[in-house]
């Protein structure tokens, strides 16, 4: 979350500015956020996008150096557990996995082929799942973003508590008076209140979030990198593990600051009216 937002620091005093020190620095901050949190390995695509896009407007050849950054950076680990490992990649890989890779497991050791032959296995269990089930998909794209914006934490707290996931908050709405018993009986009673109060709070910023985009309360720039990161991380919930609000985290501190224009607004209103 620092990092992330050091970064939109920096490029709101580039926007500013003009400072080739703060475009640098945003890009500094987005490396060593990749390497603190490895969901944004791939952020460096749309980001060299963005800074492509910053060049064609600026003419500065500094923008450019500066968005590849990340690029760097990606790559340079990746090399480095490519020496370390012999296989290039990131941080994809689980322990599991890895001792078979080396062969440091005896029992599970495979060779290079087998390898390859699981790889193929998984992505077509992938095209399987979003691709060829376009009902699922398309449920998939229309609702889960909600479950970024809303999910009061669900996900964490069954993991945390060791309970089934099979508990879904849609069941005090549409499950009828056997849903609504099954979740207040299966859910503590700090964890009720819990809920509704994170709930609520959600609420707030996905109407602050919703104001912010469609209203002239930023630049334009800032705006559209803006947008980039939240639809980057939809995009790896979508396409990755649902409704766990971890995966909402490095969001937090810039969701929370696009409720200020709304709250902003709001206030001027009560005050005039007052």
């Amino acid at each position: 979350q620092f990092l992330l937002l050091f970064s939109f620091w920096a490029l709101t005093r580039f926007l500013r500015d003009q400072g080739a020190v703060w475009i640098l620095a945003m890009n500094i901050g987005l490396g060593l956020a990749v390497l603190t949190k490895p969901i944004l390995v791939y952020f460096w695509i749309p980001n060299l996008l963005y800074h492509a896009w910053i060049y064609a407007r600026t003419r500065r050849l500094v923008v450019l150096i500066a968005g590849g950054l990340p690029l760097l950076v990606v790559s340079a680990w990746s090399g480095r557990n490519a020496v370390m490992t012999g296989y290039f990649h990131f941080s994809s890989i689980q322990a599991s996995q890895m001792r078979v890779l080396t062969g440091s497991d005896p029992i599970s050791a495979v060779d290079e082929s087998e390898m390859e032959e699981h790889n193929l296995r998984a992505f077509q269990v992938y095209l399987e799942r979003f691709i060829f089930r376009w009902p699922r998909t398309l449920e998939k794209i229309l609702i889960d973003p909600l479950f970024l914006f809303l999910d009061p934490g669900r996900f964490d707290i069954f993991e945390f508590l060791n309970m089934p996931h099979d508990v879904r908050s849609w069941k005090l709405v549409f499950g009828g008076d056997s849903g609504r018993k099954e979740f207040f009986n299966r859910i503590p009673l700090l964890i009720l209140i819990y809920l509704p109060v994170v709930g609520f709070l959600n609420v707030l910023i996905l109407a602050g979030f919703l104001y912010f985009v469609f209203t002239e309360s930023q630049s334009f720039e800032w705006k559209i990198f803006f947008l980039l990161v939240i639809s980057y991380v939809l995009a790896a919930v979508i396409f990755g593990a649902v409704g766990a609000s971890r995966y909402r985290l490095p969001l937090e501190p810039l969701l929370i600051l696009s409720i200020e224009p709304m709250l902003s607004q709001l206030t001027a209103l009560f005050r005039r009216d007052t």
